[in-house]
């Protein structure tokens, strides 16, 4: 729909159109008023600080957003981070196009349910810098529930290098993110002021702090987190699991206690290209569900090198890093090796896909038991992403806002 609508109004009437589709998720509390350029997996932490918080929340997609102003920027400046300095070095008129757009749907969201701040899911995405512009003249606050989470080595070298060769600086008011690995590794950049960066976890974990665990006989579904991108660094692996994973949902004689979780459905192209068999496997595909659903319902989770397989730890499921082809790694720059005891005492690590094969066979008959204890495996999860049994990460992420409404 935003995409007809640049295409055939003027930028402004789009903007404002788009504008007028935003919606508060719930009738409104007394607590601040919250506009959020919703993505994947931000959307799963707003609604849970929505549930366990007297903050409101507005939403829009920060896709349909960025159909309003992509066609002001070129390309080859669509970039994170790099196009921080280019938002106040490049044309002057360009600048004033992007904040007369972005001001333009800000104002009519203000005007219709009036908000506080902003909320996005990266510090440094381009098509936010004119929205940190806008919300400096409308006296409203910019706020980052930050998706990113550098926790290996390598990761927090790509975020230093990125930032020294662009001078970004982060002109927003503040940034809660999943651990304080992540907190001193942006601050230690220079890009960040002192007290700006503040640890919160991530509120979609809270669920599991009052929610009961699925008894294990209950828990059927065998659950791939679906890691095919490069960017988790094993694609190769991720073929070979892919499809001794099919293979395995096949011969069961019960295809649907198999299922994998995407990000997006757009990712499932990938997928079918890479293994045919899927398309008529019997194989679930699970995008909008949230994954902590599934996991209650698994017996098993496999995945590398994500999120998704550290959430695994918080539940009574068996964790599986598969470790062959080109997944072996070092903690440089993998979440779940097999650097550490904790890995070893926590996770299975299959060296074949045969190997992976009769793991899920054992799952499937109900004979792969969990690894570690409790302690272990709330431990292994707590290396990577802030988790505490007494508090919320919705309650710190609550005053962080006010925090930052109050400041002078």
């Amino acid at each position: 729909m935003s995409k007809l609508l640049t295409k055939f109004l003027p930028s402004e009437t789009a903007a404002r159109r788009l504008a007028n589709k935003v919606q508060l998720l719930r009738p409104k509390q007394a607590g601040p008023t919250l506009l959020v350029m919703n993505r994947a997996v931000l959307s799963s932490d707003i609604r849970a600080v929505a549930a366990r918080s007297s903050l409101n929340f507005a939403t829009v997609s920060a896709a349909q957003f960025e159909a309003l102003t992509a066609g002001v920027v070129p390309k080859a400046d669509q970039t994170q981070t790099f196009f921080n300095p280019t938002y106040w070095t490049g044309p002057a008129e360009r600048r004033e196009k992007l904040k007369t757009i972005t001001r333009a749907f800000l104002d009519r969201v203000n005007g219709r349910i009036g908000f506080d701040a902003v909320v996005v899911a990266n510090t440094d995405y381009w098509q936010d810098e004119a929205v940190k512009d806008a919300c400096r003249d409308m006296g409203k606050r910019f706020i980052v529930l930050c998706r990113e989470n550098y926790a290996v080595p390598l990761e927090q070298k790509l975020l230093d290098d990125r930032i020294r060769q662009t001078g970004f600086v982060f002109e927003g008011d503040a940034v809660a993110v999943a651990s304080d690995i992540t907190r001193d590794t942006m601050l230690a950049t220079g890009a960040f002021k002192p007290g700006s960066v503040h640890t919160i976890g991530w509120p979609r974990f809270d669920s599991w702090l009052d929610a009961p665990i699925t008894a294990p006989e209950d828990r059927k579904l065998i659950t791939l987190v679906a890691y095919q991108e490069p960017l988790y660094l094993a694609p190769k692996n991720f073929d070979d699991v892919l499809h001794a994973f099919v293979a395995a949902a096949k011969t069961s004689g019960t295809p649907g206690r198999f299922c994998i979780k995407l990000k997006k459905m757009g990712h499932l192209s990938a997928l079918l290209k890479a293994c045919p068999a899927l398309l008529f496997s019997g194989v679930k595909i699970h995008t909008k569900r949230p994954l902590d659903e599934l996991l209650r319902q698994s017996s098993v989770v496999i995945g590398y090198n994500t999120t998704g397989i550290l959430e695994g730890y918080l539940t009574d499921c068996a964790v599986i890093v598969p470790w062959w082809a080109d997944a072996p790694r070092t903690h440089e720059d993998c979440l779940v090796t097999k650097d550490t005891d904790l890995d070893l005492a926590t996770t299975y690590f299959p060296e074949s896909a045969e190997d992976l094969k009769a793991l899920i066979g054992d799952a499937f008959a109900g004979k792969l038991p969990p690894r570690g204890t409790d302690a272990e495996r709330i431990a292994q999860f707590q290396r990577f992403i802030w988790f505490d049994r007494t508090a919320t990460a919705s309650a710190r992420f609550e005053a962080v806002v006010k925090a930052a409404l109050a400041a002078e």
